[in-house]
């Protein structure tokens, strides 16, 4: 091994229990590894496998950050008892995929907007024989139900996002609804996970819906992004979600841009 390659490997020592749950996961997991921490390339296209039974196509190296944050790091809570669950920015399926194998009596609503990436996510829920308990949905949540403009400038997937300005001149067109809308729409009781990963929306979807429509939801986890405008900051979440009853699970409130933060019922 190279000089290089044993000081990155030493820069990641404290992601042994992350390596640990990889070995458990993942049938190529010693490559996987490899290729997260930068001790060797990652060939791409890759179809990945779990130990039990799951498998994605990853064609980006942005797709194997996602997994390992979601597999190995993990990131977002399922428990294995929950049985409605919102995946607010599916992207190409992982955590849905995640969830659905966490939770074996769940039904998960995957909203995902971006048409390139919706087809992805389309193949990986088919590929993983989970269309009766993945219910898609190809709209973007936004302050308002209507039309609205997706940007993505040729970035990763996962980066994809609506045009701040509102406008439908450039990029491309999808539907949105509110969250009070899409959870009206929900069938059941109550959901038990709210995940949202909506790279930015989340302050305008978060902070106009009311606190009311929160009331049957159980547990959100919310990674959220550097605003964009100079109005918004990240405790603004934290302030809405308490008036709806909720509160932070991990400990202080939000200082940095970019962050995840898990909510519970009080």
């Amino acid at each position: 091994m190279s000089t290089r390659r044993a000081m990155l490997a030493l820069r990641h020592i404290g992601r042994a229990p992350e390596v640990l749950r990889c070995a458990g996961t993942f049938r190529r997991w010693p490559m996987l590894t490899a290729a997260y921490i930068g001790l060797q390339p990652f060939s791409l296209p890759a179809d990945v496998h779990t130990r039990g039974g799951l498998r994605f196509h990853l064609t980006e190296f942005y797709d194997l950050e996602t997994l390992w944050q979601i597999f190995c790091r993990r990131v977002y809570g399922v428990s294995v008892d929950d049985r409605i669950i919102v995946d607010a920015g599916a992207n190409i399926g992982l955590f849905t995929c995640f969830a659905a194998a966490r939770a074996p009596r769940a039904l998960v609503h995957a909203i995902e907007p971006f048409p390139a990436t919706y087809g992805r996510l389309l193949d990986t829920v088919r590929a993983n024989r989970l269309d009766r308990r993945v219910v898609r949905h190809p709209i973007a949540l936004s302050a308002k139900t209507g039309v609205r403009t997706m940007v993505s400038s040729g970035t990763p997937s996962q980066m994809v996002h609506l045009d701040p300005g509102g406008g439908v001149a450039r990029g491309v067109a999808v539907h949105t609804s509110t969250l009070t809308d899409f959870l009206d729409a929900v069938r059941g009781d109550a959901i038990d996970l709210l995940k949202m990963d909506i790279e930015g929306s989340e302050y305008d979807v978060l902070l106009s819906t009311p606190p009311a429509t929160f009331d049957r939801v159980r547990r959100i986890n919310l990674e959220y992004h550097k605003p964009s405008s100079p109005a918004f900051h990240p405790q603004m979440l934290v302030h809405h979600l308490a008036s709806a009853g909720f509160r932070l699970k991990n400990g202080a409130h939000p200082t940095a841009e970019y962050g995840l933060l898990h909510f519970v019922r009080s």
